[in-house]
């Protein structure tokens, strides 16, 4: 199994040490002309990547091995795959894209999940839309917010290549883009034909060595929507696929690498496997703030008085449906990834970190926020959620 196991044999975190998408990242800036965060790099990382003229790094939303694997043997993309990544910890958007994008791991981004606790601004916001909880539009003061809560510098300031992000039109230029991909000149896109489209135009207008960062959300929304192992997903997998394998086609000859992997997989959640914190109230009176991180794996701020009545409680109510962690351990043991740690990474994490055993999640409420139904979930560290493929041709 790729990964780093843990005493409970069900968990899988990231091989930091060489086989994860970080360490694709220290490869591919490497690769660039970049100076390095001192990172180790892939073990399976292609030769060719530093010898192409334009190499583009495709990341396709919640497309992990699994899901991957479940295709057809005679798909263009696993004809091309390479060999089998981790993803970061957690195994969320928000902290895996940040690390495509600044190529640190979250231990220094400090990006640990759709949810996280800002200290900076003193309560629970979504950094990626930039909104606080409860709310379903980004803050007025969002700009402002990036300057406190992102830290992290864009991979492309450091790389001596011109640098490219293809993202779709309604995030391309969204504050927390913006921040993230500095001096890289950002290509809107709408539709997956679009996505392809845009690649060829910005590949065969290119004057210089280039490197471009892709990115295509569409089987995360339907995963979340009807499930990683519905027909909705089938069908856009395997859409995905005929249409890298036609692009492949088109740019044959213009000495280009493709890099494809994904952000993180997938589990499917029944709803008999979901916990309402509201059914437990001895536990959602222990909290100080909200549940941060993810549905499957949570950061409990719990109360210093509570502290033991809390683990108490779970054993005795919940003990089959997650491992507790104390943060000490789960920053010690290097979960994040290696350091220098962001300055408010210890805070952001909570006193507990709750571990969802496979596929149970944890579900609470705030003020203002509509229940949110998803089938399929991810964030956990299951070999589904965590395993994702390298692939990678040159046309």
């Amino acid at each position: 199994m790729n990964g780093r196991e843990t005493a409970d044999s069900a968990m899988l975190l990231p091989d930091y040490a060489g086989g994860s998408l970080l360490n694709l990242m220290a490869s591919i800036e490497a690769a660039c002309g970049g100076p390095g965060r001192g990172y180790a790099p892939l073990r399976q990382a292609p030769p060719e990547l530093g010898t192409v003229r334009h190499l583009v790094l495709l990341v396709v939303d919640g497309m992990g091995e699994v899901l991957l694997q479940s295709g057809p043997a005679g798909a263009f993309m696993r004809a091309h795959q390479r060999g089998v990544m981790t993803s970061v910890f957690p195994t969320t958007t928000a902290s895996a894209i940040t690390t495509v994008l600044t190529g640190l791991a979250p231990a220094a981004h400090g990006l640990t999940g759709w949810h996280l606790y800002s200290g900076e601004l003193d309560q629970v916001i979504a950094p990626l839309p930039l909104w606080a909880r409860g709310k379903r539009h980004p803050d007025a003061h969002a700009e402002r917010w990036c300057k406190q809560v992102f830290v992290a510098d864009p991979l492309a300031d450091r790389l001596m290549r011109e640098c490219h992000v293809v993202s779709p039109w309604f995030i391309c230029d969204s504050p927390y883009n913006l921040h993230h991909t500095g001096k890289a000149e950002r290509w809107p896109y709408r539709g997956l034909d679009g996505l392809f489209e845009t690649l060829e135009k910005l590949l065969r207008q290119a004057d210089a060595p280039t490197y471009t960062y892709a990115y295509y959300g569409e089987i995360d929304r339907l995963g979340h929507e009807f499930g990683i192992g519905s027909p909705q997903v089938a069908a856009e997998l395997a859409a995905v696929d005929k249409a890298l394998e036609a692009f492949a086609g088109r740019v044959r000859g213009l000495d280009v690498g493709v890099v494809a992997t994904a952000d993180h997989g997938f589990l499917d959640n029944p709803p008999s496997q979901q916990i309402q914190l509201a059914d437990h109230p001895q536990l959602a009176n222990a909290l100080y703030r909200p549940l941060c991180g993810e549905r499957r794996l949570a950061y409990a701020y719990v109360r210093p008085e509570h502290q033991a009545d809390f683990k108490a409680t779970l054993v005795r109510e919940l003990d089959r449906c997650f491992t507790a962690v104390d943060r000490s351990t789960v920053l010690a043991e290097g979960w994040y990834g290696p350091g220098p740690a962001h300055p408010r990474l210890a805070e952001r994490v909570g006193e507990l970190v709750l571990v969802m055993q496979e596929p149970w999640v944890i579900i609470d409420q705030v003020p203002g926020e509509r229940p949110h139904d998803q089938v399929g979930v991810h964030g956990g560290v299951s070999a589904a959620e965590m395993q994702i493929p390298l692939i990678f041709f040159t046309p």
